[in-house]
This record gives C-alpha cells, structure tokens and sequence, in this order.
C-alpha cells in the first residue's frame, strides 16, 4: 500500500528525497519523467516519488501538474504527501505548493532547510553558508534566480494563500486558519521536532521541504522496514556535468587540479544539430571513448570560462532560438551520457544536473530506478534497470557540496 507521495519538480529533486526513504529500507518506487503509471505501481510499494518536469515551466503549468497529479493520487488512496523543493528555494514554490493545498484541502507545513549543507530558515529569512539567499550563487541562477530571501515572499510571488511563518519557540503553539506554514530549522534537532509535532497534530498529509525533512518525514511515518540495495564498487569514475552553476564550476576545477582528466564542450559540439553525424563529430567521439577507457577518473562538461554568453553568441550566429538552447545542450550531454554508458561497463557515471539526467532517461524506454545510498549529502547512488541490464549511475544537483566534492565521491565509488 502507498504510504505517501513524493512530488518533485526534477530529478535529482526526485532522487536525493527517495534516496532518504529508500535507505531505511523502505520499498521506493521512482517514476523518473512527469508521468506517474498507477497501474505500474507495485504492490509492494509504500513511497512514490514522481519527477513532474517542472521546473521550467511557467507556473501556471506547474500549478496544473501537480495539482492534477496530487487529485489522481488521492483516488488511488495515497495517504500523505511531500511536495519536494529544491534547498535554495528555486523554481515554482508558491504555485506548486498552492497546487497541493488546493487538491488536499489541508495545510501545507512547508520545511525549507537543509542543515547538512548549512542551508536555514531563520525568522522567516532563508539562509545559504550564513547569507540570505538573495546574496548567494543562487540570485545568479539563469534559468530560476532567487529575487526573495523572506520565505513567505517568495511565496507570494505565486500564491494567493494565506502563508504564516513558525519560528522554533512556537512549535508548539502553531498559528490558526493558515494555508501554508512556513518552518524555521537550524539543525537536524530542529528538523525532528518539527517532524514529532506534526505527527501529534495529526499535520503530515501535507508537508513540504527539501531532502533535508525528508529523512525525519521517513521516520516520523513509520514505513515498514526492509533490507536496503547494496552498492557495488566500480573501477573508474566518469563525470559529465551539465550544471553551469558556480558551485559545480569549483568542484570541476578542483577535481582537475587533483588529478582528473577533463574535457570542456565546445559551443558547437552543445549546441550545433547533428553534430556527432558530422566527420568532426565522429572523430571527437572515438577520442572521448578513448579517454573513458583509459582515465581512472574523467569529467566531460560544459562549464567553460563565459558558457551563457557563448551558448548565446553561437546561437546566434548560427540562427537558432534561445528558448532552445537548454534543451539542446541537454539532449546533447543524455546522447553522450547513453555513449559512455555503452562504452564502459567498469566505470560509474555521475551525472551533474537534473536536466542533463532527465535526458538520459528519456532515452530508454520505462527505465526501473533503485535509489541505493548517499555518496555524500544530495549524492544519490542508484540501479538504473532497463532491458535486461542494470548499471550503477550517481546524481548530484549542481548547487550541492564543498569544492573536493568529486574526489570524495571517487573515493567512495572505486574500488
């Protein structure tokens, strides 16, 4: 029987809230792009998570998948739902949890923070490292900038709810006749009670956040307890990033300078329609192959010194809509990312970027995904199954982790 329903806006979203659940050994089932199959649902399953590809779209649209996603899954019988946001607050967040609100009829306690990436809510205010979120990478985002470091605000920007923030010293004395609850945490401690409070008022058909309230939402529910997946260790580790955020830019350049080997896209080979049919096209691909055979630990990305302003400029020389550019490149980076797969059974792939590994997916026809463990906070380690093979891939959000990341995670995947 479904215990709850994850809802996610993409798919390391997807991943690293399932990864929480999984973990404790409950049955979790990922349907990885947009569309949730309930004839397709296990019995066995307590926790489903759905990626509803929507962070780019506009709100109203990701209003109208989550709202109807949410309506399907109540006639089915799900029980509770977790409508997961990303950690520094981007994409749809007053859209998609008034989709939920509105659906269920019921409040929305929503738990924005993530202690283990020094990621909190204070007096309302959102906080990345100590700042405001709007003084981080994150007001930089091109795609879904934060312009709002006021939860509520940001929230408002979407949403006609009544939206009221909780600090830590009212807990226990939540406001009345809200819509949406809004939930200061500082620390894990923090995170848990909120979880014990919401279970004795009866509050957790509704609640929102990121991985972070994730894991005690697992405990707090009491799913039945299994035996979790076991990772199996690899020979080599492959990177292919699709993130231009800054973070991941630090970690790439880290890495190399401890020893990966690296190759950076070119503004044609993300962009340019066809081009592994093309002479120079094939050449390039029997050299990344090549490189992925012989290198321990190899990254291919598209983090190049000015990569919006050069995506932008050969766009334009060459006549082609800006609206295409994201999408191109991350058609480009899954046909690569199915490549490497192909090529070599003995290496890990780590994916950087939720488009890039929604990509992929689509490639392959009704993939089965196995979260398995945590390489690392928001590094998730999976079993992707499909046609009578299983690989081990890993995911990661471009906005997570300290600049040595990648070389922990080869740690942690080689053998």
């Amino acid at each position: 029987m479904v215990e709850l329903m994850v809802i996610a806006d993409d798919l390391t979203g997807a991943l690293d809230s399932g990864v929480k659940f999984a973990q404790l050994g409950a049955m979790t089932q990922i349907f990885p792009c947009t569309e949730c199959s309930f004839d397709g649902i296990k019995k066995t399953t307590e926790v489903v998570i759905v990626n509803t590809e929507s962070r780019h779209l506009s709100a109203k649209s990701a209003y109208e998948r989550v709202y109807d996603l949410a309506r399907q899954a109540l006639d089915y019988g799900v029980i509770h739902f977790y409508k997961k946001t990303d950690s520094a607050l981007r994409g749809h967040i007053g859209a998609e949890l008034s989709a939920l609100h509105d659906a269920l009829r019921e409040t929305v306690c929503f738990i924005p923070a993530l202690p283990q990436e020094n990621r909190f809510t204070e007096k309302g205010i959102h906080y990345i490292n100590g700042a405001p979120v709007t003084e981080s990478v994150f007001a930089k985002d091109p795609f879904n900038p934060v312009l709002h470091s006021e939860v509520a605000m940001i929230i408002k920007e979407e949403s006609s709810l009544l939206v009221k923030s909780v600090e830590r010293q009212d807990y226990r004395r939540l406001p009345a006749n809200a819509d949406i609850l809004v939930f200061d945490a500082c620390s894990d401690q923090d995170l848990e009670s909120i979880s014990l409070i919401l279970k004795n008022q009866d509050l957790c058909g509704a609640t929102a956040g990121c991985a972070g309230f994730a894991a005690w939402l697992a405990r707090c529910l009491q799913l039945k307890k299994g035996i979790p997946c076991q990772l199996q260790k690899m020979k080599r580790l492959h990177v292919l990033c699709g993130s231009i955020n800054e973070i991941s830019r630090r970690q790439l350049d880290y890495a190399q300078s401890h020893g990966f080997e690296r190759i950076t896209l070119s503004p044609e080979q993300r962009l340019a329609y066809g081009y592994y049919e093309t002479e120079a096209g094939k050449h390039f691909l029997k050299e990344l192959e090549k490189k992925c055979l012989s290198s321990s630990c190899f990254i291919l990305d598209v983090a190049s010194e000015n990569p919006v302003e050069e995506a932008a400029a050969y766009a334009d020389r060459n006549g082609i809509d800006p609206a295409e550019i994201p999408w191109r490149i991350a058609e480009r980076l899954g046909e690569t990312a199915q490549r490497m797969l192909q090529w070599d059974e003995e290496a890990a792939l780590l994916i950087i970027g939720g488009d890039t590994l929604s990509a992929l997916i689509k490639r392959y026809d009704a993939p089965v995904i196995t979260p398995i463990c945590e390489a690392s906070p928001g590094t998730v380690f999976m079993k992707f199954e499909e046609g009578g093979s299983c690989r081990q891939l890993l995911s990661k959000s471009g906005g997570f982790g300290e600049a040595g990341l990648l070389i922990q995670i080869a740690d942690f995947v080689i053998s």
